[in-house]
Parts: C-alpha cells; sequence; structure tokens
C-alpha cells in the first residue's frame, strides 16, 4: 500500500479544506470581537453542523461560543 498522507483515505480525500475560510469572522459576531477562531466542528443528529469557537473579546479574554449552520457553510446562527 503506498504511503498516505494524513488527510487521505485509500479512496481519496478524508478531509478537503473549504475554500471559502475563513468560514466565520469577527464581523459575523452578534457583538464586538478581537478575533475568532474556528476550533472544530460536528454534525449533529439533527443534519445541522455546530462549530464550537473560541473568540478572543474586546479585553482579551476567551471564551467559548456555538455556532449552527443547516449545512454548515452559511446562515450560521452564533449563540449570544
Amino acid at each position: 500500500m503506498a504511503h498516505l498522507k494524513p488527510t487521505e483515505c485509500a479512496d481519496g480525500p478524508l478531509l478537503v479544506r473549504y475554500g471559502g475560510n475563513p468560514i466565520l469572522s469577527r464581523d459575523n459576531w452578534p457583538y464586538p470581537i478581537n478575533s475568532v477562531f474556528n476550533a472544530g466542528a460536528v454534525r449533529l443528529a439533527d443534519g445541522e453542523t455546530l462549530l464550537l469557537c473560541r473568540v478572543e473579546d474586546r479585553t482579551g479574554l476567551s471564551h467559548l461560543c456555538a455556532a449552527r449552520s443547516a449545512n454548515g457553510i452559511d446562515g450560521w446562527r452564533i449563540d449570544p
């Protein structure tokens, strides 16, 4: 078997990076922040995508925030 890169499997790519990154930026947030870090995504049982983001607020403190989307690309609903 040929050597595979970490993002490949025998049937092709395991992960494909979305070309429209970043999916979310500080401009999408419902309150003022310095930056958002797209930390991790999971597909929920109901088909929605949940993105758990680390957000840096204007004081420099970080907190976690959840964003949800029907398709995982747009139409994000960000927890206030």
